[in-house]
């Protein structure tokens, strides 16, 4: 049977799409760059929100203006290769 064990090849795809996500995390405006580093580690809006001193809402939009950004980020991305 064939080793169900990701390749050297399939390991550098991801670490390139790591870099790039570190990349494009890295461009977004410290606002931005903070709740999504927050919902990443699982927190709740209503937790960022409180730790952010920030109300739900204006969490809500700045996950979806970053979410858009890094779309648009790492999509031009992957055009390029």
């Amino acid at each position: 049977p064939a080793d169900p064990a990701p390749g050297p090849e399939t390991h550098a795809q991801h670490r390139q799409r790591r870099a790039s996500l570190r990349d494009a995390l890295a461009c977004l405006p410290l606002g931005q760059r903070r709740v999504i580093t927050l919902t990443l580690e699982g927190l709740t809006q209503a937790e960022i929100a409180e730790i952010l001193g920030i109300t739900e809402n204006n969490v809500a939009v700045r996950v979806t203006r970053a979410r858009r950004a890094l779309r648009v980020a790492l999509g031009a991305k992957e055009t390029v290769r």
